[in-house]
């Protein structure tokens, strides 16, 4: 039985910069993003097809005027 050795594994000090760097600092999903899974598991009985009908924005706009998403970041 061979043995894993860590040393070939990269830490998170390799990969948590590369993922932080790719996240946006206002998690608002978008709609191009999410229309292809509607449309993924949409059936003959949905009523539902278009993105704009269940995604609401308001409450992370609210939360991104308010300032809260600044201090946060420290800017």
């Amino acid at each position: 039985m061979s043995v894993l050795r860590a040393k070939a594994v990269k830490g998170p000090e390799f990969s948590y910069p590369r993922i932080a760097a790719a996240m946006r600092e206002r998690p608002i999903p978008e709609a191009k993003g999410v229309q292809p899974v509607m449309d993924s598991v949409k059936t003959s009985n949905s009523k539902i097809t278009q993105t704009k009908d269940v995604m609401d924005g308001s409450l992370i706009g609210e939360i991104d005027r308010s300032g809260y998403i600044k201090k946060l970041y420290g800017k």
